[in-house]
């Protein structure tokens, strides 16, 4: 099984539909994460400015210790490749979702995270 790559996933997003990846991100994640800011945690951490975000680091949020321990970043590689198989990726992770299957849906997702994350900077 071939990996994607973070250049592939970037040349999908120009492609991807943000508004589907919206409303996909309303429908299956806004139950466990919130997406606005100021800062708010749910069940799972605030996905407000997730981009480029080191991973486990939202202070106020007790992440399992697997996400504590990858020392990398938020970026849409490694979102690609949590959000498809979370429990894979990220073995030991509290988020019970079993992962995003359509290669269609996660990329709108994954849009929908980076531009919500961009907007909220700004």
């Amino acid at each position: 099984l071939k990996k994607i790559t973070a250049l592939e996933i970037n040349q999908l997003l120009e492609k991807a539909d943000l508004e589907k990846g919206e409303s996909f991100v309303n429908k299956n994640c806004a139950s466990c994460h919130d997406f606005n800011l100021p800062i708010k945690n749910k069940i799972g951490p605030s996905l407000a400015n997730i981009l480029n975000r080191k991973i486990g680091s939202l202070s106020n949020y007790k992440y399992s210790k697997s996400l504590i321990d990858i020392d990398k970043e938020w970026n849409v590689a490694n979102l690609y490749y949590f959000l498809e198989k979370p429990k894979e990726w990220a073995p030991g992770t509290k988020m019970s979702y079993r992962g995003i299957s359509d290669s269609v849906k996660l990329i709108n997702t994954i849009k929908y995270l980076r531009e919500n994350s961009l907007s909220n900077e700004n």
